[in-house]
């Protein structure tokens, strides 16, 4: 305790004498003159040295995650030195972090201009939180779509694919796979278009592989149209398995393109056999689909398939329709009539239809029956065969004639720069300085699969290297960092077992490497941490039902949840167990506060509803903002599904370590930090910056 008062009072010596000491201090006070000194003489400007005194420690709060007392620290410096731009700046980031957009616009607006602090970073970081809250965010899938990069086939001398067939993206937005089939191989990209490897199939060799679906654990499924056979691959490229070629494993005579489901099912057109065949994935034959009978006529030339939750689509490029059936194999309904012109892959994002249809793909909305081109490449299409959405919202074409890949933005994503935002700097060990930054795309989707060649980084104007960086969005099953918040209100009353029951099965599937707690949102929200199901099912008998209340607040026990989970390393969670049947719980003016409170920090919002049918329509607009989504308690697969989904989050957040070039300086002066991500034509700048810690010692 001595030696930390020692090294306050030695700090603020510090600090003082600096002040006097500086020949040019951006924080003058007023100039006396004695008619026999050549020197001014400076007078004491307190304000100057209190202000800078509380921006150093609102600062320092800041990137330990202590949001409100970082606010108030830069208020206060602010009302001292109103002039000083650097202090409004931080305002505004500290507002931000809060959740209050609307008020770090403000304070932002004052400064574009300004020579200092401002510029085009600024002017563009304001433009996107203002499209985010625009009605054109919400017409983003009718933008058109625009070319970013192309890559060839071949490069050189070198054969990358040739005849690429099909094509997907690694669920952890990383990779992109393409099928090459007269290459025989799977050719494999970064998202800064580079060739990272090749699969060839090993010692037995891959036989004209047409489709390629890149599954959850990393692993791959090939079909084989020469084969005539499925081939699991492992993320190496490793045989796995091989299944499809006999009569008891659904007899495959030209396997084309596959999809997957998330009950543990791979369906594979069968463009020669005329059918579709519908496997576990294991490789077991479960039943054959699209075969004549009284319902439907049956397939004639099966190309593309895609498959939600309740239906499974073919396209019949012979006939050009598509298909619907349900999962057990029954027909149900066909469209398409007068639509399609060559057919082949689809896929389905957010109730669109995406259609590799010749020269062109097109977006069939499937609630309206709208259709719209999304692109023809510019009229270069020759034959569009695949098509995908990569989790960075990246749409990949393969064009099989022109031989080359396309990747395609919203032209709205392509004239907008990436939002770039500093979460936290760690510089305990400095000079080895660790920065944790969130990089999304204009309308908010996280930006996956960046490495250090992404990324220039400069302190003080001098460009800093080597850089290191990692980020949680390359493991599958990271630690998982969550709250779960309990509603308090006497409504739950009836829920007693349902309530008991939430708890206990979201706790029994957390790992022993992720972290949480309790909040019990009752008027005045109670947080309890725990160790283990036995010290929730005590805390639970001790609140229910004494702590419920009809005032209890929403808000506050948010609030207080989300400030749990900031500056952890973890995938951030907030599962919410409610009734959702209070429809006044959340005032409207807060929504958008709270949302972006979530949002802005990294948290997802996880609505848990204990009565069937129920559903709160702020809290699953909270969800939804937040990347989070609602989800009903008794569900076929339980809650683990739940945990699940929120451990595989995308989260677009990267620590980037490196060494500072510059002296510490006892803590007093503080590090302008900036930050650009750049991946193809599309880039992103901020500026941040810290005060090193307080060393005493002259020794780095």
């Amino acid at each position: 305790m001595m030696n930390k008062k020692l090294s306050l009072l030695l700090f603020f010596i510090f600090i003082n004498t600096s002040l006097f000491a500086q020949e040019s201090n951006p924080f003058d006070g007023d100039v006396l003159f004695e008619e026999d000194l050549v020197q001014p003489i400076k007078r004491l400007d307190v304000d100057s040295i209190k202000a800078m005194e509380l921006f150093n420690w609102g600062v320092r709060a800041f990137h330990e995650g202590l949001y409100n007392k970082a606010l108030l620290d830069f208020e206060q410096a602010v009302r001292l030195k109103p002039s000083e731009p650097l202090y409004r700046l931080w305002l505004g980031y500290a507002n931000f972090a809060t959740g209050l957009d609307d008020l770090a616009i403000r304070q932002w607006q004052g400064l574009v201009n300004d020579d200092q602090i401002g510029g085009g970073w600024l002017r563009t970081r304001i433009e996107t939180l203002q499209f985010r809250t625009s009605p054109s965010r919400e017409n983003i899938d009718q933008d058109p779509w625009t070319v970013r990069h192309q890559t060839d086939g071949r490069s050189n001398q070198t054969i990358r694919f040739d005849s690429p067939t099909d094509l997907t993206s690694d669920p952890l937005g990383t990779l992109t796979y393409v099928a090459g089939y007269t290459s025989n191989n799977i050719a494999v990209f970064d998202v800064n278009g580079n060739l990272r490897t090749r699969f060839s199939g090993g010692v037995m060799p891959l036989s004209g592989p047409w489709g390629v679906l890149a599954m959850s654990d990393g692993n791959l499924f090939v079909s084989e149209f020469r084969g005539q056979r499925i081939t699991l691959l492992n993320p190496n490229g490793r045989r796995l398995l091989t299944f499809g070629s006999t009569a008891e494993e659904g007899a495959l005579l030209g396997p084309q393109y596959m999809t997957s489901t998330e009950d543990g099912y791979l369906y594979v057109s069968d463009w020669v056999g005329n059918k579709v065949v519908k496997y576990d994935f294991n490789g077991k034959y479960i039943m054959t689909v699209g075969l004549p009978n009284e319902q439907f006529k049956g397939l004639r030339q099966p190309t593309g398939i895609a498959a939600t939750a309740q239906e499974l689509f073919i396209v019949d490029s012979k006939d050009r329709l598509i298909h619907v059936f349900d999962h057990s194999g029954n027909y149900l309904r066909t469209f398409g009539q007068g639509l399609l012109e060559r057919p082949e892959q689809i896929r389905i994002e957010h109730n669109r239809l995406l259609i590799a249809d010749g020269k062109r793909v097109i977006s069939y909305d499937l609630s309206t029956g709208d259709v719209i081109t999304a692109t023809d490449l510019n009229g270069r299409a020759q034959r569009i065969v695949s098509v995908d959405i990569d989790r960075n919202g990246t749409i990949v074409v393969a064009d099989q004639i022109n031989n080359n890949l396309s990747f395609l933005i919203p032209r709205s994503e392509l004239y907008g720069n990436f939002f770039v935002n500093v979460h936290r700097i760690n510089n305990d060990a400095f000079p080895t300085t660790r920065v944790i930054a969130s990089i999304q795309s204009r309308s908010g989707s996280p930006m996956l699969g960046l490495d250090k060649n992404n990324f220039f980084i400069e302190e003080n104007g001098l460009p800093l290297t080597p850089l290191t960086v990692s980020t949680l969005d390359t493991r599958r099953d990271g630690s998982l960092a969550s709250v779960i918040m309990v509603e308090g209100s006497k409504l739950t009353e009836n829920y007693r077992e349902n309530l008991l029951h939430a708890i206990q099965e979201l706790s029994n599937n957390f790992t022993p490497n992720d972290e949480f707690s309790l909040i019990w949102a009752s008027e005045q929200p109670i947080h309890l941490t725990n160790q283990n199901s036995q010290e929730i099912v005590g805390h639970f008998h001790r609140l229910f039902p004494q702590s419920l209340s009809s005032a209890w607040n929403f808000e506050r026990g948010l609030r207080l949840a989300g400030s749990q989970l900031i500056n952890r390393n973890a995938r951030l969670a907030i599962f919410f167990i409610t009734t959702g049947e209070h429809e006044r719980t959340v005032a409207q003016y807060a929504y958008r506060d709270l949302s972006s409170y979530l949002k802005n920090n990294n948290i997802a919002f996880y609505p848990i509803y204990l009565k069937q049918g129920s559903s709160n329509q702020f809290y699953d607009a909270i969800a939804q903002e937040s990347g989070g989504k609602p989800f009903y308690l008794f569900r076929p697969r339980g809650l683990k599904e739940v945990v699940d989904i929120a451990r595989s989050r995308a989260t677009g957040l990267y620590q980037i370590e490196y060494r500072s070039p510059l002296f510490h300086n006892h803590g007093r002066d503080y590090i302008n930090l900036s930050i650009m991500a750049n991946v193809q034509s599309q880039s992103g700048l901020t500026k941040s910056g810290y005060f090193p810690p307080i060393i005493l010692s002259e020794t780095r």
